[in-house]
């Protein structure tokens, strides 16, 4: 008769190799260790995202098409950049940007379209 093994020793025997996977897999990149190698160590900025809709209009279900109006905000902190500029609509395009509003308020940058 074959032997049966129990799945908590089943689970027993395979924690190792899926440790081990998990690290070779899984490649951990720490900035410390970019920069002693002499990697360049880019810094992510976070910036907050907005939309308000005016409307919507040329809904077509057949062509799965609609066109909409809309206001775009961004928040952020820091000058190196500005998503009012680089900003893009995924799968649409934008036909038009206009009034550009910007500003700076207690260390942020606000930014909008209206």
């Amino acid at each position: 008769m074959p032997k049966k093994y129990s799945p908590c020793l089943l689970t027993k025997r395979l924690w190792p190799v899926v440790l081990l996977s998990i690290f070779i897999f899984l490649p951990i990149r720490n900035p410390l260790w970019a920069a002693e190698s002499g990697e360049e160590v880019v810094k992510q900025e976070t910036v907050y995202a907005g939309v308000y809709i005016n409307q919507i209009f040329e809904v077509s279900l057949k062509d799965n098409r609609f066109s909409v109006d809309f206001y775009v905000w961004f928040r952020w902190l820091g000058d190196d950049i500005n998503p009012l500029e680089s900003f893009e609509v995924v799968n649409g395009r934008i036909d038009s940007k206009e009034s550009i509003y910007t500003d700076k308020i207690k260390g942020f940058n606000y930014g909008s379209n209206p």
